[in-house]
Formats: structure tokens, C-alpha cells, sequence
């Protein structure tokens, strides 16, 4: 009775009828198909259940409502919708692709479901450059019936011209999406199985400002049946259309599940294979003993949805396999810190590394092509913990917000209530900050070339000066050139920054002033929340192999470990920012109260993460103290930020004004 009848308690809870009524009635009033759209039952197997469309111009949307007092489930004929994606309305979340079997749900009890029916999202694809013109048609090549040989044969040339240029643009690991590209060709292959078809390629792409890059291709061919499929499901991994005696395609096997299965068994063999013209050499670790297939047949193989500058894939509950696609020469860095940690992995919190493959031709150096390492368990990555966290933190926050409202109360909220409203997740952020100190602790300790703890000297300061100047302006030189096509407040926040040249100079060269810089170590090089595994209360760290822009020989030379802090605090900043506008489309009347509250969560946030690293590295000389350290961070900060804003503006330029705003926030910490 209390809860039910007391105003004050209820507008203080967010889970109180109150707050969800209040969120009910906001999310119908931005969905008006609810009221005003079309009427339509939609059949079920449950008589319990009721479920029925509402349909206007801009949307679909399926209502399923459990009747009883009872969980039930139910089969839903949502035929004419197959190929769509139900995105259920409160939470936003995106459930799998309706087919031409039944949909199965299960409600509790009186519950009910708001599904908008969105069509697939397209994959993520990286900008094509201005000169690349529109995409062109996949091509149709007319081929012999014995695919074994597709690449021994004039066929090989058809694919070169025809389509390898515009598959590769296409692929998000492709890294010369700001580069034209002249020619590509295959330089290698082998033949890895002859019952359907599979090859491991070598592909070199030719640009016209000079140099060239290799990528490592896993080419699968599927005819009948399972060709219709990878077109239906896997449009954007089709290489070329096959025509014949036999119709088919030639695609991409690292998105295909089942092809991935035999990939794995490559590195089950071990070995040697023989290329073309070079050789495919497979090296294990003491733990890879157990990498022979189960009993029962092949593992249920998945590929993350994720984007990734590799392929990565899950094989069964143990493995993961990962494909490195722009080969360079040398040890790939997460191939050689793997190694090297060996029984330590565990420490530093690193799944063991299993296996390894490096291509070698005649002449060259090798290059590492993949590698096997041992699945952790986990209950995702860190980066989605911290988008739910902050999208919870909204709604609480919104709470919060009216009783300050209510009470009279204007301004920015305190750093106790932003706390409070944080809850839980500070503990996490604390764990974080030991656990990337024990990570540091661990790769400084190793007694091994590459490894170990480096003094600073002053030439690594004037080193770090030059690059971070050139990486600066190099970025705003590129947002300059794209001004134009930015959204005004973008170019606003563009043309503070431009004017903030001379403090930008000002923070790089304060390095200089620097008298103990602390260690160099082995850093991760690429460390943010997507790289953070949760597992059963701790965290594991996965992908060193660095910033893929970057060139391998310069990952692996030893950093500040601030590099890697200034990384996840960036990506702390990021998730802030990305959660809020994901909270904000769904109640875009919000974002003025949530500015500050979300301001604070970001700083609260880093905050607590770089106080717990602190404190457990504080009894070692890896990171300076006092001033020392302040203008070191700010620099590595603007750094990261700056690198940020190159990415977003070659890849996704609807985001740039994240790292702008961080920019920002470093530049003008009291605006």
C-alpha cells in the first residue's frame, strides 16, 4: 500500500509503476503507428496469446501479449515478414531474423512484447573513397565444372580485373579505403580441400600514390542449396557469381560457419602447406594438445558480429581462431606476446595462445596469416557492459533530475550523486584498474627481447613529441578536407579545435618539461572496452596485436603503460557518449537534462578506473608521479583522441563528434 500510494517514493524509484508508466506513455507517443496504423491479427499457436500488427507508411510494429497468469510460449506466422529483424521497443534490443519457420517466443506471466519489424541492418562498410566510384555488380564468370582448379586457369585473370578490387573495398578489414587502388592480383594459393572446394589466398593490392599491401583471403565455394543461402544470408561475402555445368559462388569462407570448421582442421593437421610458389608453416604450443576434433562430431562453430580489422571465429566452447587479413612481415604482435607469456598468460589475464601459422615465400620475411588461442567463457565484452550501464544510468539519472526539479534545485549534479546514481558498475571500473595494472605489471616483468621495463631517455620524449605533432596535425588536416561534409555542429566543434592549434602544440611539447617518464614496457597498443572480456567476476584481455594502421615493427617498440590507460579512458569517454545516444533516440526530449549527468558519469568513470591503476602500480617505477605523469597522460589523452578522430572520419563520419568533443574537453576544460 506505502509504495503504491507514496508520489515521493515512486518518482525516486525507476522501477516504480510510476517511472514505468511514464516511459510506457513516452515511447507510444513516439511510435504513433501504435494508435494509428492498420489492424491485423496475426496467427498463433497459443490461444492464450494475443498478437496482432499495427501498420502504417513508416513502420510495422507486432504486438504479442500473454493473456494468462502463466509463462507461455508461442509460434507466431510471420512469413511475409522473413528476412526482417523484430527490434523489441523499451529495450531496443534486436532479436534473430525472422525465416519461413514459425517464430518462437516465450512471455511471463501478463507480459507482452513491442517488436518493431526493421529490415536487416546492411553490415558495416567503411567509406568508399570519392574516386571509387558507384559499387559495381557483383560479376557472373563462366567456369569449367572442376572448381579445384578455379585458380590455375584463366579464370584466376576474369577475377583479378573483374571483381577482387571491388570485393576487397568492400570488406571492413580492408585498410586501403582512403587509397586508390590500381590493381589487385593473387601473388599466392593453395588448395586447402578438394571436396567443396576451399583456398587460402595471398592477395596484393597495388595503389596509385605507390606501395602495395598483402591480405590473406579463405575462399570458399558453395553450388545448389547452399549457394541460395550465402546469397541470402552472406550477400556482401560473394567474391564472384560461378556459371557453368555447375552454378555457384566463390566468397569469403571466414563468414561462413561450417567453412571456418575447416580451416580448423589446417591447424589440427599441423605441419606444412605448400603454397603456390611459398609454404604455410603451423607451430604449436605445450597446450595445444587438445585442438583434435570431439568425438561427436565437428563443434558448433560461430562468427562474431562484430568489427574487427581480422576475422575472428568461435570454434565450439574452446577455441578461437583468428585470420589476420593485411599481412605484414614479421611476428604479428599478438602471436609473439601469446608466446611469450606462455604459463604467465593467466596472470596478465590473456587467453593462452595455442597455435600460430606465418607465411613464408622465397626472399621475404614470414608473416604471421593466423592463430588459435583458447576461448574464454564470458559474458561479453566490456564495451556492451558499458553501453548498458550508461543506458540504465539515463534512466536513473531522469529520476534523479525531477526530484532535484522538485525540490528546487538547479545546476550541475554532485559528485556524490553521481556515484549514487552510478550504483554497482564503480566496482567494475575499480577491477578494471587493477587488472590492467596487473597486465603491466606482468609484460614489464618478462625477461625476454622486446619485453621488460626501459628507462626513458630524452631522446624517446623527442621522439614522442615529434610523432604525437604529426599525428595531430595530420588528423585535423584530414577533418579540414572533409569539413564540408560534416553536420553543422560537427563543423562547429572542427573550427574551436582549428583555433585551438597553438594549445594543442603547447600540451605535446610540455613533454619535454618531463623529468622522470617512468618505464617503457610491452603495452597492449590498441586497449579499450571492446578488447575486455567479463569473465565470472574478473576481466581478460584479448587482441595485442596493436593498432592495425600502425606498422608492426613500430607496435612492438616499448611505450609508456599511460598509453594504454589514456586508450581505455578514451573509450570510457566513448562508451559515455555512444550510450547517451543510444538512450537519446528513444527519448530525444532528454538530452538537456542528461548533458551534465552524463558529463559527470564520464568523469566519475575515468576517475575511479585511473585511481585503482594508480594504486596498484604505485610500489613500481612503470608510471611517473605528480606533474610528471599529469602532462603525460593529457598528452597520450590527445593522442588516442586524435587518432580517433582519423578513424571516424575515414569510417564512420556520423560519429566524428565524439572525438571532437574530447578533444574539447581536454582543450577547454572549463567552457
Amino acid at each position: 500500500g506505502y509504495q503504491a500510494i507514496n508520489v515521493e517514493a515512486q518518482e525516486r524509484s525507476p522501477s516504480s509503476l510510476l517511472n514505468w508508466m511514464r516511459r510506457m506513455l513516452t515511447l507510444r507517443r513516439q511510435h504513433p503507428t501504435l494508435g494509428r496504423g492498420t489492424f491485423e491479427a496475426v496467427p498463433t499457436d497459443n490461444r492464450r496469446v494475443l498478437a496482432y500488427l499495427r501498420e502504417d507508411e513508416q513502420q510495422q510494429i507486432l504486438v504479442v501479449a500473454n493473456m494468462a497468469r502463466t509463462a507461455q510460449p508461442v509460434h507466431l506466422d510471420l512469413q511475409r515478414f522473413h528476412g526482417r529483424h523484430p527490434v523489441e521497443l523499451i529495450g531496443n534490443t534486436e532479436l534473430p531474423v525472422v525465416t519461413t519457420e514459425p517464430y518462437f517466443l516465450t512471455l511471463a506471466p501478463h507480459g507482452f512484447f513491442w517488436f518493431q519489424l526493421a529490415p536487416v541492418p546492411k553490415p558495416v562498410v567503411v567509406q568508399r573513397p570519392r574516386h571509387a566510384g558507384r559499387d559495381e555488380p557483383i560479376p557472373k564468370l563462366l567456369v569449367s565444372a572442376v572448381w579445384e582448379n578455379l585458380l590455375d586457369s584463366a579464370t584466376r585473370t576474369l577475377i583479378e580485373r573483374d571483381a577482387l578490387t571491388g570485393f576487397l573495398s568492400r570488406q571492413r578489414w580492408y585498410a586501403g579505403k582512403a587509397r586508390h587502388a590500381t590493381r589487385a592480383r593473387f601473388v599466392d594459393w593453395a588448395l586447402l580441400d578438394a571436396v567443396s572446394p576451399l583456398f587460402l589466398c595471398i592477395a596484393e593490392v597495388e595503389y596509385g600514390n605507390g606501395g602495395s599491401d598483402r591480405y590473406a583471403l579463405v575462399l570458399a565455394t558453395a553450388a545448389g542449396a547452399d549457394a541460395k543461402l550465402v546469397e541470402q544470408q552472406l550477400p556482401s561475402s560473394i567474391l564472384a557469381r560461378l556459371s557453368g555445368a555447375r552454378g555457384g559462388v566463390l566468397y569469403d569462407g571466414m563468414t561462413d560457419p561450417a567453412v571456418t570448421n575447416r580451416v580448423m582442421d589446417v591447424f589440427r593437421r599441423g605441419g606444412t602447406v605448400s603454397l603456390r610458389s611459398g609454404t604455410l608453416h603451423i607451430a604449436m604450443t605445450d597446450g595445444a594438445t587438445g585442438l583434435q576434433p570431439p568425438e561427436d562430431g565437428p563443434p558448433r562453430t560461430r562468427v562474431p558480429f562484430v568489427e574487427q580489422s581480422n576475422s575472428s571465429v568461435l570454434i565450439g566452447d574452446k577455441y578461437l581462431l583468428k585470420v589476420f587479413r593485411r599481412l605484414e612481415a614479421g611476428e604479428n604482435p599478438d602471436i609473439e606476446v601469446g608466446r611469450t607469456l606462455g604459463g604467465r598468460a593467466h596472470d596478465a589475464r590473456v587467453p593462452p595462445l595455442l597455435a600460430w601459422a606465418e607465411y613464408r615465400a622465397e626472399g621475404a620475411a614470414p608473416m604471421s596469416i593466423a592463430m588459435v588461442q583458447q576461448q574464454v567463457p564470458s559474458r561479453g565484452s566490456a564495451w556492451q557492459r558499458a553501453l548498458d550501464e550508461v543506458h540504465a544510468y539515463c534512466e536513473r539519472a531522469m529520476v534523479a533530475h525531477r526530484a532535484r526539479a522538485d525540490r528546487g534545485e538547479r545546476g550541475t549534479p554532485t559528485t556524490t550523486e553521481v556515484e549514487n546514481t552510478m550504483g554497482a558498475y564503480r566496482a567494475m571500473l575499480d577491477l578494471l584498474g587493477r587488472r590492467t595494472a596487473d597486465l603491466h605489471r606482468t609484460l614489464g616483468g618478462i625477461e625476454a627481447e622486446g619485453f621488460g621495463e626501459h628507462a626513458f631517455a630524452r631522446e624517446d620524449l623527442e621522439r614522442m613529441v615529434r610523432d604525437l605533432k604529426s599525428h595531430a596535425t595530420r588528423a585535423v588536416d584530414l577533418a579540414r578536407n572533409r569539413r564540408d561534409a560534416l553536420r553543422p555542429d560537427a563543423a562547429e566543434r572542427l573550427d574551436r579545435l582549428t583555433a585551438l592549434a597553438p594549445a594543442v602544440d603547447d600540451a605535446i611539447s610540455r613533454i619535454l618539461t618531463v623529468d622522470d617518464g617512468g618505464k617503457r614496457i610491452r603495452t597492449h597498443n590498441d586497449f579499450h572496452l571492446g578488447q575486455v572480456l567479463e569473465v565470472d567476476g574478473d576481466v581478460f584481455f584479448i587482441d595485442f596485436e596493436g593498432e592495425p594502421a600502425r606498422p608492426i615493427a613500430e607496435r612492438r617498440v616499448p611505450q609508456s603503460p599511460l598509453r594504454d590507460v589514456a586508450g581505455m579512458m578514451r573509450s570510457i569517454g566513448y562508451a559515455a557518449r555512444a550510450g547517451l545516444r543510444s538512450y537519446l533516440d528513444g527519448h530525444p526530449d532528454h538530452a538537456a537534462a542528461l548533458e551534465p549527468w552524463v558529463n559527470g558519469w564520464e568523469l566519475q568513470a575515468s576517475a575511479i578506473y585511473l585511481s585503482a591503476y594508480l594504486k596498484h602500480t604505485a610500489d613500481t617505477r612503470l608510471v611517473p608521479r605528480g606533474t610528471d605523469r599529469d602532462l603525460l597522460l593529457r598528452a597520450l589523452l590527445l593522442e588516442k583522441a586524435f587518432y580517433e578522430l582519423s578513424y571516424e572520419l575515414n569510417n564512420r563520419p556520423e560519429w566524428v563528434d565524439i572525438p571532437l568533443g574530447g578533444l574539447l574537453q581536454l582543450l577547454e576544460p572549463t567552457r
